[in-house]
Parts: structure tokens; C-alpha cells; sequence
């Protein structure tokens, strides 16, 4: 009977929507202002990003244009076996595969289940997706995705569905421009993990189970036409995907959207808690600053495995000066192409960056100053 109630509240509300007397916060007049609220940049700012949610058993009206098809394996020509996909009209459809795509969202149809895509940040802001979110926002956003689903003929109650993948993000204002910190990430080792890095970004993958990206935000979004005069000159987003459902249970302890509503104020503390296991392991407090040059010569000659401790401590004061003054290793890098092929160079800045790291010795702008900028961010979630 407390189904039945919620239900009918349910399409109550949706036909609210429908008529336009819903309380809805996402159009022109009000976005600008929440957008001006909610959302500055001397901080980090949390991002729920995309979402996508599992319909068992999906209801589809007659009116509903959904691509049908039957394919065929590529290999051997034989046709792919079809299945239940949906009920239309009272009639089960059957295929292979079946999808709809409008400006807003993605559905694909699979094993008698409808699975919904969108992105969340950029359904209530509409131009981009680099603004936070409040929870009245996530839960008008879903009453307003619900009703236009109703419209284009998907009868699906979207509070009730499963959670499929999950994105979760912080954008950091950071000192220096992205590729300042990517000898941070090229040292950080990453457990169970296969690490892998681009021109601008950084890509962390755990057997499509979850990922990380890491990557320039404004590069980004100047690629795509955004206006990003109000944003900070350096953003970086790192993003957290929980890629499978079974993962999404696992990091979020729950499994349906109504739930993700629920515990809204605790989603940043995931983000936290899985950047900080699997990125961030080292606590910024734990690194002693060593900054005088009888300091640093001790701790090289203490902590080297063998007699070449001092020409390691040469390469790194001559390291250390390059880098206080161009903040990258690009400089040192192309000096020491001159004396070595560039394999040997490679090894070398990665052995120092470790060493520069781990030590925690150097200079303001150091890579543990750089580290201990992003951890600081984060730990802050």
C-alpha cells in the first residue's frame, strides 16, 4: 500500500513538471544565481558528475523512438541471438540491441534492462559541467530528467533505479600551470593499478572496475568553446569513476539513486576517502623539510645504497636549482639529452623526482610542496 502512495506522489509530481507548475530551480534566471552562490574557486570545488542509473524491467509507451536492431557477429556473420529488451504498448520488444539519444541524456537497452546516462552537473548548468551542486538541485534535477523521459514516451521511476557508475570530482585551483605537476604523478605508484599518461591528462584504470583522470580543466573546456573568464588561470579536476554497480555498492554502500539522495552531504567523503587509498597515500605531515645544504648532504650520504652517494647529491643540486626556477624538469631534461639518449635521461629525473620526493628535501615549489598543495585540497573533502 506505501508503494502504491509513493508512486502516485511520484506521477503526481511529474505531471507538475509536465504543466509547469513543478518548483523548478534549472532555468536561465536562477542557474546564474546558484551558479554565483554556490560555486567559487579559492577553494576546490565537489563535482557530481556522470551518472548512470539501471531500470529493471523498462515500460515504454507507443511513442517512444528507440532505435531497434538485430546485428550480426563480425567474425563469422552469424546472427547475434536477440532477447528482451523492453515492453512497449503491453508487447515485449526483442533484438540485440536497442538505444535513444537525445541532447540531455543516453539510453541503452540491455537483458531487460534500460540504462540511463547523463551528466548531472551539466543537466542543471547546462553549458559545462565545472560547477558544484546542492542537494535541492540533484533532487530537482531528477524530478525534471524524470518528467522529459515520461514525454519522450520512458516510463521509468528513476528514484527507485540502481546505481550503475557514479563520477565523482574535485577542480583545484592550483599555483602553477598543469604540467608543473607531472613528475607528481609520474612517481606516485598506484596499487593494483595500471597507470597511464597523455599529452594532458593522467589515466589510472583498475580492471574497468574504477578510474582515475586527471587532467588540465581550462584546456579542456576552451576545447569545447566554454567561456572561462570567471575561472581561475590553473584548474585541475581529478575524477573519481566507479564504472560497474557492484563498484558503486562497494564505495558508496548503497545501491539506488533515492539513496545517493539520502546521504548527499557524505558522497565528497568517498571521493576522499578512494583518492587519498589509492593516489594520496602519503600524509603531508610526515615529510620533514630539509633545506640546508650540511642537512642535505648528510641525508645523501646516510641514505645512499652505494659509493656514488655524492655525485648523486651533485645531480640533484643541479636538479634542485633548475627546478626552484622553472618549477619543471623539462630545462634539466633537454641538458642531459645532450650527454645521453633520451631512455637514460628518462630514468635519471625519474630516480631523482622519487629521491626529491620521498626525502622530502628541496625548496619552495619543490615536489613535496607541489604534493602537499593537491593533498591539502583533498584532505579537505
Amino acid at each position: 500500500m506505501k508503494k502504491s502512495i509513493e508512486v502516485k506522489k511520484s506521477l503526481t509530481r511529474i505531471e507538475d513538471i509536465l504543466k509547469g507548475n513543478g518548483n523548478m530551480i534549472i532555468n536561465s534566471t536562477n542557474k546564474l544565481s546558484n551558479s554565483i552562490i554556490n560555486n567559487t574557486f579559492n577553494n576546490s570545488n565537489f563535482i557530481i558528475d556522470t551518472i548512470r542509473l539501471r531500470i529493471k524491467n523498462p515500460q515504454l509507451s507507443k511513442n517512444a523512438n528507440v532505435l531497434l536492431e538485430n546485428k550480426t557477429n563480425v567474425r563469422t556473420g552469424e546472427a547475434i541471438d536477440d532477447e528482451s529488451l523492453y515492453s512497449i504498448g503491453g508487447f515485449d520488444a526483442t533484438g540485440t540491441t536497442a538505444s535513444y539519444k537525445s541532447d540531455k541524456y543516453y539510453i541503452f537497452f540491455k537483458s531487460n534492462s534500460a540504462f540511463v546516462q547523463f551528466s548531472l552537473s551539466k543537466y542543471i548548468h547546462g553549458f559545462h559541467n565545472a560547477y558544484c551542486i546542492t542537494q535541492n538541485e540533484l533532487e530537482d534535477a531528477i524530478d525534471k530528467l524524470q518528467a522529459e523521459l515520461y514525454a519522450d514516451g520512458f516510463q521509468f521511476d528513476l528514484w527507485d533505479s540502481l546505481l550503475s557508475r557514479v563520477d565523482l570530482a574535485i577542480d583545484i585551483p592550483t599555483k602553477y600551470s598543469f604540467k608543473s605537476y607531472d613528475t607528481i604523478f609520474d612517481i606516485l605508484r598506484v596499487k593494483r593499478s595500471k597507470k597511464m599518461k597523455y599529452d594532458t591528462s593522467h589515466y589510472i584504470s583498475s580492471g574497468g572496475r574504477w578510474t582515475i583522470n586527471i587532467y588540465d580543466k581550462i584546456k579542456e573546456m576552451k576545447s569545447k568553446d566554454v567561456n572561462t573568464s570567471t575561472f581561475p588561470n590553473n584548474l585541475m579536476r581529478i575524477e573519481y569513476r566507479m564504472l560497474k554497480a557492484d563498484q558503486c555498492l562497494k564505495d558508496l554502500h548503497y545501491e539506488k539513486l533515492s539513496d545517493l539522495h539520502k546521504n548527499f552531504n557524505s558522497i565528497n567523503h568517498t571521493l576522499k576517502s578512494r583518492l587519498t587509498s589509492e593516489l594520496f597515500m602519503h600524509c603531508a605531515s610526515s615529510f620533514t623539510q630539509i633545506s640546508t645544504f650540511n642537512d642535505e648532504l648528510k641525508w645523501f650520504h646516510t641514505n645512499s645504497t652505494n659509493k656514488n652517494w655524492y655525485q648523486k647529491f651533485e645531480s640533484y643540486q643541479a636538479a634542485k636549482q633548475i627546478l626552484s626556477n622553472t618549477k619543471d624538469f623539462a630545462v634539466y631534461k633537454s641538458m642531459l639529452c645532450k650527454h645521453m639518449t633520451v631512455q637514460e635521461a628518462n630514468r635519471k629525473i625519474h630516480r631523482l623526482s622519487s629521491t626529491l620526493f620521498t626525502s622530502g628535501i628541496g625548496t619552495s615549489g619543490s615536489l613535496v610542496d607541489l604534493y602537499t598543495e593537491l593533498f591539502t585540497h583533498i584532505n579537505s573533502l
